[in-house]
């Protein structure tokens, strides 16, 4: 076989490859199309509480959370892409461990044709739609101040393309539950994935390519918000079934501490605490179709460790919890596409 000349052998290596194909994820809106994220959550794991004596309890956590959220497009701007999305929790239903150790039902709460459904535990009613109308006696107990019924109330998100939040209008129904004394700083767990869409790379990407965003995250107790950053990664294209979608995994890590809050007991019943230290660990992919532009499903292990601080008039206490948060939610078209 004859020698390739040099100059020709070094023009050859310094060639350079063939750019890979990009694509550019955008959600597509259509007016009037409605769809349904449906979100599973199990959190599993254990919370100590230690007094100043060295006394300590040991709390073991097993909570099932599922939520089925509804999203409409009601307007949309045809130049920018830009969509109102009125979004609605359909349904909320949530076991934990009953007195037996085994998991009972806590609370069932689903919108009907004409009204509510709501049960917790053995007990079940009827509600009426109009907040003007008084609630069932037993009822509201769990609730605090909050009428269960606007935890089924809409709010409105204008978002772009990518999945950016614009402007938000009311309060989520994560933020009432939050003020529930059923779930209360807990209520985030709810919500795994976010108040709104999962956001989309700013830029076309290829297979192997990767990128950041940043994300607020909720803090323990209800102390606002803490910055994390996401590393994500175009994984693979998945042709084998139709429409064809886009693997994208992505990571993150936190850490965060000395930030002071109030721990909700129960009702009037407030604890001042501080965060001492939190670390928080995130893998998780999500499938997209760049075809029809809908998110088809998101999977999530989040894993939360922290030690916080109080003071009673007893004295100093501890309480520390290691928690893991296992997620996925699927997406089913409601009509209007």
């Amino acid at each position: 076989m004859p020698h390739l000349p040099h100059f020709l052998l070094l023009t050859l290596l310094a060639a350079p490859p063939e750019p890979a194909e990009t694509v550019l994820l955008r959600y597509q809106f259509i007016p009037g199309a409605q769809w349904l994220h449906q979100t599973e959550t199990v959190t599993s794991g254990e919370v100590v509480l230690r007094s100043a004596d060295g006394q300590e309890r040991r709390l073991p956590v097993d909570l099932q959370l599922g939520a089925a959220v509804l999203y409409r497009v009601t307007k949309l701007d045809p130049a920018t892409g830009q969509a109102t999305l009125e979004v609605r929790l359909r349904r909320l239903r949530l076991t934990r461990p009953g007195e037996n150790g085994e998991l009972a039902l806590a609370l069932d709460l689903q919108a009907l044709d004409d009204g509510i459904r709501l049960q917790r535990g053995e007990q079940a009613w009827t509600l009426p739609a109009s907040l003007e109308a008084a609630l069932p006696p037993g009822a509201g107990e769990g609730f605090g101040t909050v009428d269960p019924r606007l935890l089924l109330a809409p709010y409105l998100l204008v978002v772009t393309p990518d999945g950016s939040v614009k402007r938000r209008e009311q309060r989520t129904w994560c933020e009432r539950l939050a003020e529930t004394d059923l779930l209360g700083v807990a209520a985030a767990l709810a919500q795994p994935f976010g108040p709104a869409l999962a956001e989309l790379p700013a830029r076309p990407v290829a297979v192997g390519q990767a990128w950041r965003q940043p994300r607020e995250e909720p803090a323990p107790g209800g102390a606002g918000t803490y910055p994390i950053e996401l590393r994500y990664q175009l994984a693979a294209v998945e042709d084998s079934v139709a429409p064809p979608s886009l693997r994208v995994e992505y990571d993150a890590a936190a850490d965060l501490g000395d930030r002071p809050f109030t721990l909700r007991l129960g009702p009037d019943q407030n604890q001042a605490m501080t965060l001492e230290r939190l670390h928080q660990e995130i893998v998780g992919r999500y499938r997209f179709q760049p075809r029809t532009g809908r998110l088809a499903e998101q999977v999530q292990t989040a894993r939360l460790v922290t030690t916080s601080r109080g003071q009673t008039a007893e004295g100093a206490f501890t309480i520390e919890s290691s928690l893991t948060v296992q997620s996925s939610l699927t997406r089913a078209d409601a009509g209007g596409e």
